[in-house]
């Protein structure tokens, strides 16, 4: 009884309500404080006030009688494919509240006046991607998993990346022993465990499927890289849509990628004369390249292994050990990345769904669907399997 007062008497001294632009420096402080290095004010307005679509969804925030924000629940708005149509969507993201406000009900507070917020505005797809340890918290909101994040790797120098790894598994398992017995959940703790996590699925599926002697084939094809995203892009997202996925068009991916106030992508594109046929988004990182994006146009899968084989090039000009991408396992894309030495833990997946506890340790498509009538509700339910997701789909990258 005195723990639930204390909770009731928190409540009622803090102030949930929609988040404003002047509110931008106080978030950033707070999603610096709770993820470690976010970003700062021009990430802030890149992603909630300069948002390429033509409706408005609200993000809220807690704060105390002073002022002073002690919890965040972002929602960012997208156009949506769904059979057909473009519909309205929301990613929720940067959900937030300071480890000493933690456990007393906040997050669900402001999720649920999030997503009522976004539900009020006929928003049709509500979907996120949860952390390692934040599928339950979302789970008490009205979420559900779907799918795993069907992620594909590749080790393009083995021996760095062995080093590296080595290098690394002392300060990572000192993190494990402080998350494990001084239950130490500051960021860079957490950090390191998703790290961890990540490179024991990438060498446990290495092994189950070895892909030595994969190799990227050589094409005197030319690839453009592009500085920006024009109006081709909007026709070859037209003929290419998905019966279940973000709108891509130049719209978007200029501001996805070429307008990010931190990040650097490399974008290429293929064309047969001004005719797009492909194209990809990488992400060099220090230890691991990501790709963003890996489209081609209808019946040109053969242009995946060009784009691939450049992509590879790059990651390996900027010393990058591996590459990653996320692609669904009912993709014809899937069978040609294969075909070209990325393996994905599917089978470790299969193993770990059949346990709750090590499922809820994978990353994870979830959705909120509980707002829509249930003709919509089954609707999106039947094609959900279909749903196209790529890294970039996130805001993991």
């Amino acid at each position: 009884m005195k723990q639930a007062s204390n909770t009731e008497n928190i409540l009622e001294s803090i102030n949930v309500r929609p988040v404003e632009p002047s509110d931008g420096p106080a978030v950033v402080e707070l999603l610096n404080a709770v993820y470690g290095n976010w970003g700062d004010l021009a990430c802030w307005e890149w992603k909630y006030l300069q948002q390429p679509v033509d409706f408005v969804l609200k993000s809220f925030i807690a704060t105390r009688q002073d002022g002073t924000a002690i919890g965040f629940f972002g929602a960012n708005p997208v156009d949506v494919h769904f059979q057909g149509t473009i519909v309205r969507g929301a990613q929720t993201v940067d959900a937030a509240v300071l480890p000493q406000y933690r456990r007393q009900g906040i997050h669900t507070i402001l999720g649920k006046c999030a997503l009522n917020a976004a539900a009020a505005e006929n928003t049709i797809l509500i979907y996120a991607f949860p952390g390692i340890y934040s599928l339950k918290v979302n789970q008490q909101i009205g979420y559900e998993a779907v799918m795993f994040t069907p992620e594909m790797g590749k080790v393009i120098q083995p021996g760095k990346s062995a080093v590296l790894w080595l290098r690394r598994l002392p300060s990572t398992l000192a993190s494990y022993w402080r998350w494990r017995f001084k239950r130490d959940r500051r960021a860079e703790t957490i950090a390191d465990l998703a790290d961890l996590r990540a490179w024991l699925l990438l060498v446990l599926s290495w092994i189950s499927a070895p892909t030595w002697g994969c190799r990227m084939p050589e094409s005197q094809q030319a690839i453009q890289v592009l500085d920006r995203f024009w109006e081709e892009f909007d026709r070859f997202d037209h003929e290419n849509q998905p019966r279940l996925g973000l709108v891509k068009n130049a719209r978007y991916l200029n501001w996805r990628y070429m307008q990010h106030p931190r990040h650097d992508y490399r974008c290429l594109g293929l064309f047969t004369g001004e005719q797009l046929k492909g194209y990809c988004v990488v992400r060099l990182d220090q230890d691991t390249a990501k790709i963003c994006e890996l489209e081609c146009a209808s019946g040109e899968l053969s242009t995946l292994p060009i784009l691939l084989s450049e992509a590879q090039t790059l990651a390996q000009r900027a010393g990058c050990s591996a590459l990653s991408i996320w692609q669904n396992s009912n993709s014809k894309k899937q069978a040609i990345l294969r075909k070209m030495g990325f393996i994905t833990p599917f089978k470790l997946h299969r193993i770990f769904s059949q346990r709750p506890g090590l499922a809820s340790q994978l990353y994870r498509v979830i959705i909120y669907s509980i707002h829509l009538p249930q003709g919509s509700r089954q609707a999106l339910n039947d094609c959900i399997n279909e749903l196209a997701i790529s890294m970039g789909d996130s805001d993991l990258v």
